[in-house]
């Protein structure tokens, strides 16, 4: 029996998950309180301070955790073999993990026995920290791929509807990029690969929109969208998970110019809907896009690869129309499920 699963609402993607976890009695959904009491960075939570002095053996702590003083009093149940200790590495990669952090890892994390990671570039980045594969657990980051698929496949309306608000013919080719909008993301990568597609190919410009959703700052990218004459920008702001589906149904093609994401759920999402992909070799769901097949992968900071993945969609309607098949196959079976079972197997194993 396991009371306790501590998670951190990013993890609990999937109303379906927390669902299940709060079903499951083995199992106990906990979203972190702000109750901190203590001095300086060594703070606790009141919760976990009472958790810590109950504890009873057989608990499962999975991070990062909110307060340094949660980490300790966590890392000391995880070193007593009182508790399983996950660290939840959400960022980060291999190629830059350098000798120290590999000893503050160590150190911060003296009761830690495994890593709750998505994907193979997760498991890299693991290993480079000092994780063994075996002390690995995939968490499978995904989406409610069933819901998605229900509206693509039961709102053929969607399409028109999104793209006559927006003033975009239904011939035109609309690329789109959901995301927040911060320098990680490189926006300006996608901006300027349309510029070139303007200097280029005027012609494939001419039936080009291009529609950014999300929330951040703006500003940043202002210039580079201002300097598009013949592709259209539209921007919107955020939107809520659910309503963003119309929006996917209206696109051609998806362009995710991330430099870093140790995931990257827009990737699910977009081939869910029969959106192929272009994005960088460098975020951890570009082992869901196969080159040339639902999509195209691009070295980071390559607008020019970008801009030459476009060319391909626009000049050969057969290519779009066939990667857009091969899209929701790439995504099959991939579902968060799939990470529970991962975690209880390891469970087990303990």
């Amino acid at each position: 029996k396991l009371p306790l699963i501590w998670l951190l609402k990013y993890m609990i993607q999937n109303p379906q998950v927390t669902s299940h976890l709060k079903h499951n009695k083995n199992y106990y959904v906990y979203d972190n309180p702000t109750d901190r009491v203590g001095f300086g960075r060594l703070k606790f939570t009141k919760y976990m301070l009472k958790r810590f002095f109950t504890q009873k053996r057989g608990s499962v702590y999975i991070g990062p955790i909110p307060t340094l003083g949660d980490a300790l009093l966590i890392n000391v149940l995880g070193f007593l073999h009182l508790a399983v200790v996950l660290d939840g590495n959400d960022a980060g990669f291999a190629e830059k993990v350098t000798p120290h952090q590999r000893r503050v890892r160590k150190l911060l994390g003296f009761g830690t026995s495994g890593a709750f990671s998505p994907g193979e570039m997760g498991r890299r980045y693991c290993n480079a920290l000092g994780f063994r594969d075996d002390q690995i657990v995939n968490c499978c980051f995904s989406h409610d791929i069933e819901a998605f698929q229900r509206f693509y496949l039961e709102q053929a309306v969607a399409r028109e509807r999104v793209r006559h608000e927006l003033g975009i013919p239904n011939d035109a080719f609309l690329v789109i990029t959901i995301n927040r909008f911060m320098a990680l993301k490189r926006i300006e990568d996608a901006a300027i690969a349309l510029k070139l597609l303007e200097d280029r190919d005027p012609s494939l410009a001419q039936k080009t929109h291009y529609l950014l959703v999300g929330q951040g700052d703006w500003h940043a990218h202002e210039p580079l969208l201002n300097a598009l004459r013949i592709v259209r920008v539209h921007r919107m702001g955020d939107v809520a998970p659910m309503d963003i589906l119309p929006y996917y149904c209206a696109a051609d093609a998806f362009v995710f110019p991330s430099e870093g994401d140790i995931w990257g759920l827009v990737v699910n999402e977009a081939l869910s809907m029969h959106v192929p992909v272009i994005c960088t070799k460098v975020v951890g769901a570009a082992e869901m896009v196969k080159d040339g097949v639902n999509g195209f992968l691009v070295a980071p900071r390559s607008p020019e690869q970008i801009y030459l993945a476009l060319v391909k969609m626009l000049s050969d309607p057969l290519c779009q129309h066939r990667m857009s098949n091969a899209a929701f196959e790439g995504i099959k079976g991939w579902n968060t499920r799939r990470g529970l079972d991962n975690l209880e197997l390891y469970l087990a194993s303990k």
